[in-house]
């Protein structure tokens, strides 16, 4: 009896499984603030001074395009894309990362959260 115990349980590890991944409960991050704002606040932190940003004239060379923002899984390869961590990034990029060229550019929470909103529109 103890052996089919243990043959069961080893089977049940092997066995392949076909679980239904977790669904998030939280919010999409375009949700957090007004996009349409946020795209305005982007020129005026002249944002494409630095970066290509879809929807805004200029495109500086400087920083990475932003094209495709809303796909991208990490922050400067080192943190998660999630809105939490743009809404930090967009405040005070060096309290994330102090050997990045990135300056503060002076947004206010509520900035942050807007900009965030209008970076995760760009598909």
């Amino acid at each position: 009896m103890k052996k089919l115990a243990v043959l069961l349980i080893l089977l049940a590890a092997c066995a392949k499984r076909s679980e239904t991944p977790a669904v998030s409960t939280a919010p999409p991050p375009a949700a957090v603030g007004d996009a349409t704002r946020g795209k305005e606040l982007m020129n005026t932190f002249a944002c494409s001074g630095c970066h290509v940003i879809p929807g805004l004239e200029m495109g500086g060379n400087l920083g990475p395009s932003l094209e495709g923002w809303a796909n991208k899984p990490m922050i400067v390869n080192k943190f998660p894309n999630t809105a939490d961590n743009v809404i930090q990034w967009l405040q005070n990029p060096q309290s994330m990362d102090p050997q990045t060229t990135m300056p503060g550019v002076g947004a206010n929470p509520i900035d942050a959260r807007d900009m965030t909103a209008f970076l995760f529109t760009l598909k």
